[in-house]
């Protein structure tokens, strides 16, 4: 599931890079109006949740998970 996924994205600053198939999940499933405990408790845990939300926010060049969701919808990344 931490395999990336073959989804480019363009970083706001920086080179293209990829988003793991663990973050997208994460990333949807909070999009979906999850709390971060059910998607803890479906995936493994609060820091494995943690550490994927902290990797996608970084990756996207957001500076929160609401904006890191934002530009993943923007990018057609997550519906």
């Amino acid at each position: 599931m931490s395999k990336p996924a073959d989804l480019p994205r363009e970083p706001r600053g920086g080179a293209p890079a990829l988003l793991t198939s663990r973050e997208l999940l994460v990333l949807l499933l909070l999009a979906r109006r999850y709390s971060r405990e059910q998607v803890a408790d479906m995936l493994g845990g609060e820091a494995a949740v943690a550490d994927a939300l902290a990797s996608a926010v970084r990756a996207l060049g957001a500076t929160d998970v609401a904006e890191a969701i934002a530009i993943a919808r923007e990018r057609g990344l997550i519906r």
